[in-house]
């Protein structure tokens, strides 16, 4: 099959043009009628679908660690616009008889009618979220440090080991961020504060002694946000697949710093953000993309993946080292972010480890990860059992 060319398609126009854009300081959005010219088979409507408003392509494995996908076509005149929706499709002129696919799960209908020519009323939107072509998303080989205990999928102890793996910067594009400051607050022991008082100025009895206990729990507010990072329009393979780095790396801490701003500047430095895990937006695509599943083909299933995390900027006070083994004996070990608590008398941030004294190897609250496999696809061989 293939997409018609661009000059195939001629705007509707009128003494007043029938198309119709509308925009305000927060959303815009535009519907243009096409005429579809020169149709001489339905496939022709259904890639022409695809080619105006885009598709992922690589629904089945193994994968290349990125995705591949087909841009959607911007308006020609708001051209950060993009198609985002056929909102009708009508067929224009004499028709005649289309025979239906066999490639269908159920039966279908046993014909249709085929126009020559072929209305498309293709609604345009800003995306909320930068669209690159795969050509932009380069293919990076990194390491990382997996910590003491951690296993490979063999089962074997591969702890405190430089790990080499390659990832996709899928974030650079089709993801959207959002901030949701949270209240989060820690109590302390009760009665380990007293009551400071002035000097006295007047005869006893005073209100309150001075030096006396202050029987309530105080708290230290913790400058945490949660952040949300929605991938958009991902095979639902990422999900279900036995090596989805999604459902392995809940609970753990970014190794390295993670997400540029516009500046080039890294957001999130080390520790910083706490993987809570995802909720996926199912859906079937309702393009002509399959997937194979027991020898029959089937309608190939997509997702929005919200990504939530925990985020805190702690400042640490007379941190450990890398070099300080006894205290710092894996890379592994973030000494920041949450593996930062506070000490109450002097309320600020100390690094925080598990006082096991069978264990002369102290392990902070959080164990860390290479938070980019995320967006990397899961079912490409990273070689070493662990990537995965």
């Amino acid at each position: 099959m293939t997409a018609p060319a661009l000059d195939d398609y001629l705007e509707k126009i009128d003494d007043i043009g029938p198309s119709v854009a509308t925009c305000s300081l927060e959303q815009g959005s535009s519907t243009v009628p096409y005429y579809l010219r020169n149709v001489t088979a339905g496939d022709t409507i259904l890639d022409a679908i695809t080619q105006l408003i885009g598709k992922t392509t690589n629904v089945d494995p193994p994968g290349d660690y990125r995705l591949a996908r087909s841009l959607p076509k911007g308006h020609g005149l708001f051209q950060y616009w993009y198609a985002d929706a056929i909102t009708a499709i009508r067929g224009v002129g004499s028709p005649s008889l289309g025979s239906s696919s066999a490639n269908a799960e159920a039966e279908c209908m046993p014909a249709f009618a085929l126009y020559p020519n072929w209305q498309l009323d293709v609604r345009f939107t800003p995306r909320p979220y930068p669209v690159l072509e795969d050509a932009g998303i380069p293919i990076i080989t990194s390491s990382w440090t997996t910590a003491p205990g951690d296993v490979n999928d063999n089962g074997t102890d591969v702890g405190n080991l430089i790990q080499i793996f390659k990832y996709a910067p899928e974030w650079w594009r089709f993801t959207t961020l959002e901030y949701m400051p949270q209240n989060d607050n820690v109590s302390g022991v009760q009665g380990q504060s007293i009551f400071q008082l002035g000097e006295p100025g007047g005869a006893p009895p005073y209100t309150v002694p001075h030096g006396a206990s202050f029987q309530g729990m105080p708290r230290i507010f913790l400058p945490n946000s949660l952040v949300k990072l929605t991938w958009y329009h991902v095979p639902f393979r990422y999900i279900t697949s036995k090596t989805s780095y999604l459902n392995r790396y809940r609970g753990r801490v970014n190794q390295r710093a993670f997400f540029e701003d516009q500046d080039g500047e890294m957001l999130f430095q080390p520790g910083e953000l706490l993987y809570l895990g995802f909720t996926p937006k199912i859906y079937t695509s309702p393009l002509l993309q399959y997937v194979d599943i027991g020898g029959s083909s089937s309608p190939a299933r997509f997702c929005n993946i919200e990504m939530l995390f925990l985020y805190t900027n702690r400042v640490g006070v007379n941190l450990p080292t890398a070099s300080t083994t006894t205290a710092l004996p894996s890379v592994n070990y973030i000494a920041a972010g949450h593996n930062l608590q506070p000490y109450f008398p002097h309320r600020k941030f100390y690094y925080t480890v598990f006082n096991d004294t069978n264990n002369a190897t102290k392990a902070p609250y959080w164990k860390s990860f290479p938070v980019e496999v995320l967006f990397t696809d899961p079912d490409s061989d990273q070689g070493n059992g662990l990537g995965h």
